[in-house]
């Protein structure tokens, strides 16, 4: 087959093996990272981002317990991995949680020189909310933090990026 080693669909296989209609099958190992890097494209659902998210905290509290240092041996092949392009679709689910989800930390802390986020879903909340505003933009920092904008998306010094820039964001808004 010409296209064997092009895209990899977890718990699917090689594509140009499968089988249509796609059986996927999350119970199947995650491919190594020297698997992985074999294939051009990796689609990976973010229900094995939350096995793989458990599976590395369950190590660390493994390796606290144990007195060892496994955190490079015991990380997903996802995250030993320098991805070219991570795309994150239904990106607005990046966006609705608390920076703290476990998901959202696990994909924030992947490799990547590019980083893209889709969505058909506008930022949610109930537009009467007096504070409809301020949960739109607390969404809008997460995505940003996601793509690690230089002035919006990070802060060094731990303060909201929005607040710390309010009059520049106001300038730039008008």
């Amino acid at each position: 087959h010409g296209c064997e080693g092009v895209v990899y669909i977890d718990g699917v296989g090689d594509i140009s093996t499968a089988r249509f209609p796609l059986n996927h099958n999350s119970s199947k190992p995650m491919l190594s990272q020297f698997e992985l890097a074999n294939y051009l494209i990796v689609l990976v659902p973010f229900s094995r981002i939350e096995e793989q998210n458990y599976m590395r905290k369950r190590r660390r509290n493994e390796d606290v317990i144990l007195g060892t240092d496994l955190s490079t041996a015991s990380r997903s092949p996802l995250l030993r991995l320098r991805w070219f392009r991570i795309i994150v679709d239904e990106g607005h689910e990046l966006g609705e949680h608390e920076a703290a989800t476990d998901v959202t930390n696990f994909i924030n802390d992947l490799a990547s020189e590019r980083r893209w986020v889709m969505s058909g879903t506008p930022t949610t909340g109930d537009e009467d909310s007096p504070d409809f505003t301020a949960k739109g933009l607390d969404q809008l920092q997460r995505l940003l933090l996601f793509l690690r904008h230089p002035k919006y998306g990070m802060s060094s010094d731990g303060q909201d990026p929005f607040v710390k820039h309010k009059g520049e964001l106001k300038k730039e808004l008008a």
